[in-house]
């Protein structure tokens, strides 16, 4: 990259020095190659970090922390998240002529966004499924590639408002009304931890009180970050019961993330902390963006019973055996609805759910994910807990993502 753009990139770290240093390497990363967008991001050097306080102490970004209260912390920068274009073009929709080269070199093409016409798909026919491996992203036919339930038409058997709500794994949590702020549980952070010491783990700070089994959770980052990125995000889904542990590495991948996750399991009968806390039959898989794909292609490990991928690049979703959860925005151009998220949703044979949030670009997950925090915990508590509360949400004509700000709702295989 040229040195005058280097010193642009600087000059916003100043002001929002996390954000601009992702947005810095993502927007490289298309215009030299990922693997140059790495190498350069860590030229940059560290960034600062600002420290909150909480109920139970003081913490650092990427340090330890036990921080309480009823929201997440603040982290450098969140302020300022969802805004501007991750890959050169303006949060309206506008693009740099040419466009620019997606993740892998594959071209993100310009302007492309997804709304209300996202429920043109195809017609699909209720209980339909899509092939294992399609990538299908036209109309669909019956039983065929790109087939799915019904859509937010009225169909009321294809929306099942009525239905049981799932069961859970067996553990149950204190009810909550705001799924965005800080559940029933005090989070902590422990570094340089997991194989390796190359992890990073977002806990409860008193584990298996009452004999409670704490599900554990793999996290995938989003190219050029690390966990540091994503406290507040973390932190809040720790505070709900989970037990994370996150690779370290800027370019993640499935088997990191399985070998994050196998590890955390192998603690439940291993001397220490964690010994006869977990449920390792209640395994979650999660990320964002590279990681997003990582955690769709890890969610076929016999122990997760659900997945959530965040603006993520195409999975192998043909594969999973636990429903699954995928968020997008009507302004990410850099990894778009169209060529990264609707293939995974097609290639899905799970009970699954698309949620499309207004005005988000591809920054949005990081720090805190914004609006799509909540919906994020509520679909961890659904299925982890059997929270009956969080099917608003997801359940029926009027459920939470099927309203301002969100659009285009999808669901498959819906039950």
């Amino acid at each position: 990259m040229r040195e005058d753009q280097q010193g642009i990139a600087r000059r916003c770290m100043l002001r929002q020095p996390r954000l601009a240093v992702y947005r810095w390497a993502v927007v490289s990363g298309a215009l030299m190659g990922m693997s140059n967008a790495c190498s350069s991001y860590e030229e940059l050097g560290p960034t600062e970090t600002t420290s909150t306080t909480g109920a139970g102490g003081q913490s650092g970004v990427g340090g330890s922390h036990a921080g309480g209260g009823p929201n997440p912390p603040a982290s450098g920068g969140s302020a300022g998240l969802g805004t501007g274009a991750a890959s050169g073009k303006d949060g309206s929709g506008g693009s740099t002529t040419g466009g620019v080269a997606g993740m892998g070199g594959a071209r993100v093409d310009s302007g492309v966004g997804i709304g209300d016409a996202s429920n043109d798909i195809g017609p699909g026919t209720e209980g339909g499924r899509s092939d294992a491996g399609s990538d299908t992203e036209g109309d669909s036919t019956e039983g065929g590639p790109g087939a799915r339930d019904a859509l937010f038409d009225g169909d009321s058997d294809a929306i099942a408002p009525d239905a049981s709500p799932p069961a859970g794994c067996g553990m149950t949590v204190a009810t909550v009304t705001d799924y965005g702020a800080y559940g029933p549980f005090v989070p902590m952070t422990v570094n340089s931890t997991g194989p390796d010491g190359q992890y990073t783990m977002f806990r409860p700070q008193n584990l298996g009180e009452n004999g409670f089994k704490h599900p554990p959770v793999t996290w995938g980052n989003g190219i050029t970050t690390t966990p540091a990125l994503y406290p507040a995000l973390l932190s809040t889904i720790a505070s709900h019961g989970f037990v994370i542990i996150a690779s370290n590495s800027a370019t993640v991948n499935a088997q990191l993330m399985t070998s994050g996750l196998d590890w955390l399991i192998a603690q439940n009968t291993a001397s220490g902390d964690l010994q006869g806390k977990l449920d390792p039959s209640c395994a979650v898989s999660i990320g964002y963006s590279l990681g997003g794909g990582a955690a769709v292609d890890t969610g076929k490990h016999a122990s997760v019973v659900t997945t959530v991928s965040f603006h993520g690049l195409q999975g192998t979703a043909e594969l999973l055996h636990g429903p699954l959860l995928l968020f997008t925005g009507t302004a990410d151009n850099f990894v778009s609805a169209a060529q990264y998220v609707t293939p995974t949703f097609n290639r899905s044979t799970v009970q699954t759910f698309y949620g499309t949030l207004t005005g988000a670009d591809h920054l949005r997950p990081l720090g805190d994910a914004g609006d799509e925090r909540a919906p994020a915990v509520a679909w961890l508590r659904l299925w982890a807990y059997g929270d009956k509360d969080a099917r608003k949400f997801f359940y029926g004509d009027d459920c939470t993502l099927c309203k301002t700000p969100w659009t285009g709702p999808q669901r498959k295989n819906w039950r």
